[in-house]
């Protein structure tokens, strides 16, 4: 009777094996699901902070452009300055002995 009783336990119904299988498969993939969730957390996470960082260097890049654009601005005017005097005053540039320097007293 043990020799009938052992083969009795070592059988698995076939339905059980395929729901043996089949629950193994899903325990898989929801292993596996959510690794991916975390997988992909992780790297929203460090896009989202390469995305701020980006921003902040964006927004430094328009403040030199409008600080260069100012500059840019000024050197043209004062050029124009020059030449207005040039052309149509006939002014120029005094040389070294042109230059004179005046003394004032102190009041």
């Amino acid at each position: 009777m043990t020799q009938r009783r052992s083969k009795h336990l070592a059988y698995i119904h076939p339905q059980a094996s395929v729901a043996l299988c089949v629950s193994l498969l899903l325990a898989g993939g929801l292993l596996t699901s959510a690794l991916a969730v975390v997988f992909v957390k992780h790297i929203h996470k460090h896009k989202v902070n390469e995305l701020l960082n980006l921003t902040k260097e964006r927004t430094e890049l328009q403040k030199q452009w409008s600080q260069l654009l100012v500059e840019h601005s000024a050197a043209n005017a004062l050029d124009e300055i020059e030449r207005t005097a040039r052309v149509k005053l006939g002014m120029h540039v005094p040389s070294e002995k042109e230059i004179a320097v005046l003394q004032t007293s102190e009041y």
